[in-house]
């Protein structure tokens, strides 16, 4: 006897029947696991926050949180016993100066320099004391945390239709050094403004055409002969721009 779709063959209807009843219980299986999916999907459908992707971004979230407080409270604990030392020193110039203005206006021991001195000193331990000459806090140069971003990719539909004749978006000139020309070009990038640059190998340089202008490109690096030097380029072979720093770096 043969089960439709394997490739076993039941001498007996008894075993027949259990493998149909193994089949069985593994397809309510992956029914059970079909609509948990579903189920999934209806809550991220309705909930985006709910996708898995989001707890990376959690994730990313507690952990910074949790460096910074405890790199905060390190610095604290470093802090605290140079403030502890530091406090008792300006209390001790305070007194002497409480003293000295303390004094019974009757006695008329103070003179126009005190009143005008007194005011000063009282302005240089008030400086003094939220900003220390001994010690102090700063933020470093370099990144603690590393930064976390989104990429999307192109996504093209399986049934996607393609134009059926190019149009030509840069150079088409014939091969020379001009803005509307180009010579044995070797990488390109396309910005997300659809700003295309383009390394222009035998001419040296990189030059940038924007999507809504044909007619010529712009020179936006190198341009100044073949050489080493830092406004020249050596036959470049390719591009692309680090939107981080906001710079091109070229493959020279």
């Amino acid at each position: 006897m043969a089960c439709l779709g394997c490739p076993d063959f039941f001498y007996c209807s008894s075993h027949h029947k259990e493998h149909r009843g193994t089949l069985n219980i593994t397809l309510e299986k992956l029914t059970d696991k079909c609509n948990k999916f579903l189920e999934e999907i209806e809550i991220e459908t309705k909930d985006p926050q709910k996708h898995a992707l989001m707890k990376t971004i959690d994730e990313w979230e507690t952990k910074s949180i949790e460096k910074i407080r405890q790199l905060a409270q390190e610095t604290r604990e470093g802090l605290i016993p140079y403030v502890k030392n530091f406090i008792p020193r300006v209390k001790m110039q305070l007194s002497t100066l409480n003293d000295k203005v303390h004094q019974n206006p009757d006695n008329d021991e103070f003179v126009d320099t005190d009143i005008n001195n007194w005011p000063k000193e009282l302005q240089r331990l008030e400086a003094i004391l939220n900003d220390p000459p001994y010690f102090t806090v700063r933020q470093g140069s370099t990144e603690f945390i590393s930064k976390i971003y989104f990429e999307a990719g192109v996504n093209i539909p399986a049934n996607a239709t393609w134009a059926q004749l190019g149009v030509t978006i840069a150079g088409g000139h014939g091969c020379g050094d001009a803005t509307n020309q180009l010579y044995h070009l070797r990488g390109l990038f396309v910005d997300d403004d659809k700003t295309v640059f383009i390394a222009d190998n035998e001419n040296h340089r990189i030059i940038k055409w924007k999507s809504d202008d044909t007619t010529s490109g712009q020179v936006v690096a190198g341009g100044n002969g073949r050489g080493n030097g830092l406004h020249q380029l050596d036959r470049p072979t390719d591009v692309l721009i680090d939107k981080e720093t906001d710079s091109l770096i070229i493959c020279d």
